[in-house]
């Protein structure tokens, strides 16, 4: 998860339409991503929960490390998303603006 964060917190940033539809197709490569260890998420919490039904011997910290990995698998998907929105609102702006050249382009 730290990888993904790292990649979609990059400072890049796009000069035109082209460069932000490519950090867009890169930012949806990180949601396949994301998506694909969602099978693991799951894994992962079932067996802290087995393992809490159990009463194991190391329960509070299963409970705390059940609850951080949710917290932080939030906070992956809450970051896509900000970012994804950020990006469609940079798009738009460079849209606009390339439309706008065209049309005040005397001819």
């Amino acid at each position: 998860m730290d990888d993904v964060i790292r990649q979609m917190n990059t400072g890049e940033k796009p000069r035109d339409v082209s460069g932000v539809e490519t950090l867009m197709n890169n930012h949806q490569s990180l949601k396949a991503e994301i998506d694909a260890r969602e099978d693991n998420f799951t894994v992962c919490i079932s067996l802290g929960k087995e393992l809490l039904a159990r009463n194991h011997y190391a329960s509070a910290e299963i409970r705390d490390k059940l609850m951080a990995l949710s917290n932080q698998r939030n906070a992956l998907h809450h970051r896509w998303e900000e970012r994804w929105e950020n990006l469609q609102l940079i798009l738009e702006v460079y849209q606009f603006a390339r439309d706008a050249a065209v049309a005040l382009k005397p001819g």
